[in-house]
């Protein structure tokens, strides 16, 4: 699968997204409203970005700038590659939490390629991230 950021002019509103962190347009992509979702049901989450493990984005909605949470993203897109690196002795990682001063990060495989990372307020209820973003994560796989 590739998908493809499109950046639209004025003239094509009516088929944007504009995500408050974004300062710019995006043609909603399948995942799109599946990222929004997840933002809006956590209280505190701050940004939801889907990743390939090279760590580009593919989409994402934030609160926050676009960079910073592709920044996130890219980061911990190593960590859990390095962490991969030791799959043979403890398998493939299915979910890494960072609970930070200012944030708590949450990481979920999709697959092999892909991962998704939540950006969460540091007293956002980490297990109802996780059931969201799992339940999320569900839904990206249908839609790939």
């Amino acid at each position: 699968m590739n998908v493809t950021d499109v950046h639209l002019g004025d003239d094509d509103e009516d088929n944007t997204i504009v995500s408050p962190g974004r300062g710019r347009t995006r043609l909603p992509t399948a995942f799109t409203a599946t990222l929004r979702d997840v933002v809006a049901r956590v209280p505190g989450a701050r940004g939801c970005v889907f990743l390939d493990f090279e760590g580009e984005a593919v989409d994402e909605f934030a609160d926050v700038p676009t960079m910073e949470i592709h920044l996130v993203g890219a980061h911990l897109g190593i960590i859990l590659a390095l962490i991969r690196e030791q799959t043979p002795r403890i398998g493939a990682p299915v979910e890494v939490i960072l609970e930070c001063q200012r944030a708590i990060l949450l990481i979920q495989a999709i697959d092999s390629r892909y991962l998704v990372v939540l950006d969460a307020a540091p007293d956002a209820q980490v297990g109802m991230m996780s059931r969201e973003l799992g339940r999320a994560v569900e839904a990206l796989r249908a839609q790939m």
